[in-house]
């Protein structure tokens, strides 16, 4: 794999390191860890900002509806169907 140089403030440095040696693990895999972390946390926010979006537009109705008749399906309520 590629390496690259990212500059940051030796305070941020310092915050890495200090995390590194409490984890136990590389500088490198605390860097991206954080930076998985942080894309999922954008990601929920972009889906919660637009479920909200959804709601404010009264659409959100319209979006969930189509689902509706899989509620009646029967699939994943946990009980076995009696064999006949």
């Amino acid at each position: 794999m590629a390496q690259v140089t990212v500059r940051v403030t030796r305070e941020t440095r310092e915050a890495i390191w200090k995390l590194s040696r409490a984890e136990g693990r590389s500088m490198q895999a605390v860097v991206e860890s954080a930076i998985r972390e942080y894309g999922r946390a954008r990601l929920v926010e972009a889906i919660n900002e637009a479920y909200a979006r959804l709601g404010e537009e009264g659409d959100l109705e319209a979006e969930r509806s189509p689902w509706d008749v899989t509620a009646a399906d029967g699939l994943g309520s946990g009980r076995k169907r009696a064999r006949r």
